[in-house]
């Protein structure tokens, strides 16, 4: 996977993944009766997810899982450290509900 993600800009990959998650948290932050947020705003948030699938996790935690997977194989070719960091803090914050 490594060699796959060096050969995209990591710069346009990361804006891509903080932006999609950024998207995501906001619509999860509305859902919950709160106010948006930034980007950086965001990894300081509480998610309350509810599962709606038998199969799958809630939308918003495959995202975060998805760009933390991507962003640690950013990190093993020595880039995204700060992003790793990013999308983990997001994740410590995610409490998922049956």
């Amino acid at each position: 996977m490594g060699e796959v993600l060096s050969t995209i800009p990591s710069p346009i990959l990361v804006l891509g993944l903080r932006t999609a998650v950024l998207n995501l948290a906001n619509k999860q932050l509305m859902r919950q009766g709160e106010v948006p947020d930034t980007s950086e705003g965001i990894k300081n948030r509480e998610f309350r997810l509810h599962v709606d699938s038998p199969t799958h996790p809630p939308l918003f935690l495959r995202a975060v899982l998805i760009a933390l997977r991507i962003t640690e194989s950013l990190a093993s070719v020595g880039l995204g450290h700060a992003d790793r960091s990013h999308f983990q803090r997001i994740y410590e914050r995610i409490t998922v509900e049956r």
